[in-house]
Parts: structure tokens; C-alpha cells; sequence
């Protein structure tokens, strides 16, 4: 059920060859289960991301900045909120992929994923100017090998998703 392995009719059965697949069901049956908040989510971002943009500053190859500059550019042409979506999530993944850190990689990237989806709802009330504004930000300052920018700059967009999913709940 978790996909550790996998088994094929006829020819055998096989461990998975990748973590993320093993780790997504758990935290997606721990947010539904455990009744986990979009407040505690934000909070274990804000405890974290900032750092992941800091080490992605650090230690980013040129290929990590062509997969945040290509998640951008699919960003700003993104014409549903699937792609739209899709693009941020991206993004952030391409964050947690430059920052070296195999075991955070895979742990945001789901962490991301749900938290998401559920504020799906939102991406047609946001202009999409606001989040890839922080996206360039935290862009330019990786790129330019800065981590207390691209801490701080990631700081302030997660800060900014947050307060905006706290003034939408409480207009509902």
C-alpha cells in the first residue's frame, strides 16, 4: 500500500527505487488523519524553507537555476490553476533540490504538495503577480549566491501565502 514494493505479473516483485512515492502517503494519510492544520504546515515552512533557499544560494548549480528560472517562466504562462500550481510547485522543488539536502528534499516537496492543494481554492482569488514576485526575489538572490536574501526573501513570501490563507478564512 505505501510502495515499498511492487510486484509484476510474470516477473517478479521489486523494491521501489524511489523514497518520494514511500514518503508521500504517509504525510498525505498524517494531514488527513491527524487532523494536521494549515497552521502548523505554514509553521514547519517558515521553520524550514528559509533555510533550503539559503543552502539553495550556497550550493545551487547552473542546472538548479535553470529548473527555478524555467518553473518562473511556466509560472507567468501558466493559463489554468493546475499549471499554475504545477509552476509553484516546481519552483520550490527545484529550491529543495539545490539546497543538497536529500532527506528535506523529499520531505517539502510533499509537505508542498498538500499544502497546495488545499489552498486551491485561493489561486483564483490571487493575482498571480504576488507569489511570482517573491519567486524572482528568491531567484535573484540564489542566483547571486546570497543566503541571507534568499532566507529572508523566503521568509516573507511563506509569511505572505500564510496571511493570505488566514484573511480568506476569515471572510468565508
Amino acid at each position: 500500500i505505501m510502495g515499498v514494493i511492487s510486484q509484476h505479473v510474470g516477473d517478479g516483485t521489486y523494491l521501489s527505487c524511489s523514497a518520494e512515492a514511500i514518503l508521500n502517503e504517509p504525510i498525505d494519510f498524517l494531514v488527513l488523519l491527524d487532523d494536521l492544520s494549515q497552521h502548523e504546515l505554514f509553521e514547519t515552512r517558515l521553520i524550514m524553507e528559509p533555510e533550503l533557499a539559503a543552502r539553495a544560494a550556497e550550493r545551487g548549480t547552473t542546472e538548479d537555476l535553470s529548473a527555478l528560472r524555467n518553473a518562473m517562466l511556466a509560472m507567468e504562462r501558466s493559463k489554468t490553476t493546475r499549471d499554475r500550481l504545477d509552476a509553484d510547485l516546481a519552483f520550490h522543488e527545484a529550491i529543495f533540490r539545490a539546497s543538497g539536502n536529500r532527506i528535506c528534499h523529499l520531505l517539502f516537496k510533499g509537505i508542498h504538495r498538500t499544502l497546495l492543494m488545499s489552498m486551491r481554492h485561493l489561486s483564483n482569488r490571487v493575482a498571480m503577480d504576488q507569489p511570482l514576485m517573491f519567486h524572482r526575489k528568491i531567484y535573484a538572490a540564489i542566483r547571486k549566491r546570497n543566503p541571507e536574501e534568499a532566507r529572508r526573501t523566503m521568509r516573507e513570501h511563506i509569511s505572505d501565502a500564510r496571511d493570505l490563507l488566514v484573511r480568506s478564512n476569515s471572510s468565508e
